[in-house]
């Protein structure tokens, strides 16, 4: 990082791209679509000099320079990314958002890829015995079977989500155009302060925010995105403190200390949502999101030549927030004597690192054909007429949340010796002595399984606490502190001191 000097200087910069400027992709002019949104601004300035401060006294000038004594940098970034998308994907009509499938019997697009009409199967059946509905009309069909109506609450509520076709046909209907922002502002400050002539110390502080859309676009209107897509805001804190101390011609301390801190937050873009209102029971999901749905196995959303292949919907499996933050102590000895420079020291560090995160927050429902299909037509049934009839193929859920709060403290020390044997031949000798430090968890809530005994046991049992001490146990391994290997190898082991 630059430091000030005692004259100022600085510089002003932007660097800007748009969309005006490209010209349109090939796909995009097939489609008949705009040029896709291609907009970057990365701007920004620095200043660095030396510190005034305020006069006091008679005579004095009311602000004096801290000439050869302090000096400040400065340093701000901004950076602005909208990247967008254009693309054609297949959303259902708005005859099937009532239960209406009658268009897979007569549409040119699907007679030719199936070589034939689609039928609707009843789901509530045995595959072995279904029959086709007439017309595919499932709005029509009424009464129940084994309990159920044909056409599931649920899967209507979900259904209705969808935009509407803005393109004609049951196949790539719905021209999606979305944006993909990227915000991103930091800054820089260092100080720089001459104590006396043996005696430095320099104090910098850098923070950075920044928010943007994670996993791809959007494609459909917020919150109900395309899955896979969530949004992410990242937020960043470095803080240092440096002292070095020429002691005398040959002898020289360097002390470092040194902040860190992270807060990343990956939100699903409907949390919260209260995915009860859909008619999906409160206690089936972790009721915080609306559901994943997909509809697999009939190749990409864009480049399929499937009419089956829909876009799936319900931005992320997660939501989660990480917290990382430590602290780093450190001290470094420099001593130059005849043809040796040594060098030895060593550092701590403190670190937090705390995880909050829903899993599968409104639950993963996926839908395919074979649903509503039967024994005797396995081409027919579509994946829309399984999800309106709540026929799944596969469902996933999750009900708990996960929040460790893990502590863990190391440190590192170190020796060496760099020999000038000859103008051109330096030999560097050095041993190095890492702790790691046991990882644990700040509530106890490691668990360890004894394979022998079969048991699981809990970090904060008092029973097993008082058998072994307690720093050992609350970690998932013990504490080793006599291996010794060398640092090309790393895991080969060379030697293992017995106590």
């Amino acid at each position: 990082m630059k430091s000030g000097s005692n004259e100022f200087h600085g510089e002003v910069y932007d660097l800007l791209r748009n969309e005006k400027l490209n010209s349109n992709s090939f796909n995009n002019k097939i489609n008949g679509a705009p040029r896709s949104r291609d907009n970057q601004n990365d701007f920004g300035f620095n200043i660095g000099g030396p510190i005034f401060v305020p006069g006091f006294g008679e005579g004095t000038p009311i602000v004096r320079s801290l000439r050869d004594r302090a000096f400040f940098f400065f340093n701000y970034e901004g950076y602005r990314f909208k990247q967008g998308e254009n693309v054609i994907v297949t959303v259902p009509t708005a005859r099937m958002r009532t239960g209406d499938f009658g268009e897979l019997l007569t549409d040119p697009q699907i007679l030719g890829f199936f070589g034939g009409p689609v039928r609707i199967y009843d789901p509530r059946l045995p595959s072995n015995v279904r029959t086709a509905i007439p017309g595919n009309r499932l709005d029509l069909v009424g009464g129940l079977i084994n309990g159920r109506p044909l056409i599931d609450p649920a899967g209507l509520a979900i259904l209705q989500q969808f935009p509407l076709p803005n393109r004609p046909g049951l196949f790539r209907n719905y021209q999606a155009s979305s944006i993909r922002p990227t915000d991103m502002n930091q800054f820089t400050v260092k100080t720089d302060f001459v104590l006396t002539d043996k005696q430095r110390l320099t104090v910098s502080y850098s923070q950075r925010d920044q928010s943007s859309v994670k996993g791809g676009f959007q494609r459909f209107p917020e919150p109900f995105v395309a899955q896979g897509v969530w949004d992410q805001t990242f937020n960043s804190k470095f803080a240092r403190i440096q002292h070095d101390y020429t002691i005398s011609s040959n002898l020289l301390n360097h002390l470092n200390l040194g902040y860190t801190y992270y807060d990343v937050a990956n939100r699903n873009f409907t949390d919260p949502f209260n995915t009860s209102s859909l008619g999906i029971p409160a206690n089936a999901t972790q009721n915080v999101a609306f559901p994943r749905v997909g509809f697999p196995g009939y190749g990409d959303f864009i480049t399929s030549n499937d009419p089956r292949a829909y876009q799936d919907i319900g931005s992320t499996f997660f939501t989660d927030r990480i917290k990382d933050q430590g602290i780093d102590i450190s001290d470094v000895v420099t001593f130059v004597t005849g043809r040796h420079t040594f060098k030895f020291g060593g550092s701590v560090r403190l670190s937090q690192f705390n995880i909050r995160q829903k899993i599968d927050p409104g639950g993963t429902f996926n839908f395919r054909n074979d649903q509503t299909a039967s024994d005797a037509d396995p081409n027919g049934g579509y994946p829309i007429a399984s999800l309106i009839t709540g026929a799944t193929e596969f469902a996933f859920n999750f009900n708990n949340s996960i929040d460790p709060a893990f502590r863990q403290m190391t440190q590192s020390y170190f020796i060496q010796d760099d020999i000038k044997v000859t103008q051109n031949l330096t030999v560097n000798l050095g041993l190095r002595y890492d702790l790691p430090g046991l990882r644990i968890e700040a509530n106890d809530r490691f668990a360890d399984l004894i394979r022998l005994r079969r048991i699981l046991t809990l970090a904060e049992d008092p029973v097993r606490l008082l058998q072994q001490d307690r720093e050992t146990y609350r970690a998932l391994w013990r504490k080793t502190i006599n291996q010794i290997s060398d640092q090309e190898s790393e895991q080969l082991m060379l030697l293992t001191i017995k106590p």
